[in-house]
């Protein structure tokens, strides 16, 4: 007999794409997180959908104050945190560390056909010690994939 097709399963596909980028910096000296510049929405078409986000955040300093002082880099939506990166440039030392760059993958599951936002904040880890994203007004860039359940 010929092979008889099945039509292919739904789910695993991108529905969509959103990707947003900056490049103003964002500097803290504050043990509380602050918002960055880079932020993007997304309205998911199912509430099934999952959300894949790509984050990459250049120009990551840490400066001298402080020989403890590091950088905390996190992922929101909205207010929930899903991802954290802590300690990033810790050196023991009190000296500046060009860290370069920090990168956030995350997979998300909004359950929501409503706007979602997703953002990042900074902070250090000593008050009064400076980090900052962007420092020379690098390029950042942040990418939301839907993909079908």
């Amino acid at each position: 007999t010929a092979p008889e097709w099945a039509a292919p399963a739904g789910g695993g596909k991108v529905l969509q794409v959103v990707y947003a980028s900056t490049t103003t910096r964002t500097e803290s000296s504050s043990t509380t997180f602050a918002d960055t510049a880079l932020t993007a929405s997304i309205t998911p078409t199912s509430s099934s959908s999952t959300i894949l986000v790509f984050v990459s955040h250049n120009g990551a300093i840490k400066n001298a104050e402080n020989s403890q002082n590091a950088l905390f880099v996190r992922l929101l939506r909205g207010s929930t945190e899903l991802a954290l990166n802590g300690g990033i440039g810790y050196t023991n030392t009190a000296s500046r560390n060009g860290i370069g760059s920090v990168t956030i993958i995350n997979r998300d599951s909004p359950a929501t056909t409503s706007s979602t936002t997703y953002k990042t904040q900074i902070r250090t880890n000593v008050s009064g010690a400076t980090v900052a994203v962007n420092d020379s007004n690098d390029f950042s860039s942040i990418t939301l994939l839907e993909i079908g359940a």
